[in-house]
């Protein structure tokens, strides 16, 4: 049930956010933490394989666009 937890059962509001952390702590760390670690990591990855060519390519074309 998403939302309306705190009123339906009449929990206190800290209970319901502690239930809430315990419930949810793995999506939290993973959408807080690893998201961007994961996200820079690929980027620096593909960053001269995939990246710099296709900068190049399009700099030989005139247009002044960069990926």
């Amino acid at each position: 049930m998403m939302g309306g937890k705190y009123l339906s059962y009449g929990d206190t509001l800290a209970n319901t956010i502690k239930s809430n952390v315990q419930d949810n702590w793995v999506s939290m760390v993973a959408g807080v933490v690893l998201i961007p670690v994961v996200a820079k990591s690929v980027t620096k990855l593909i960053r001269k394989p995939v990246i710099l060519p296709a900068n190049r390519m399009l700099k030989s074309t005139g247009l002044d666009v960069k990926l």
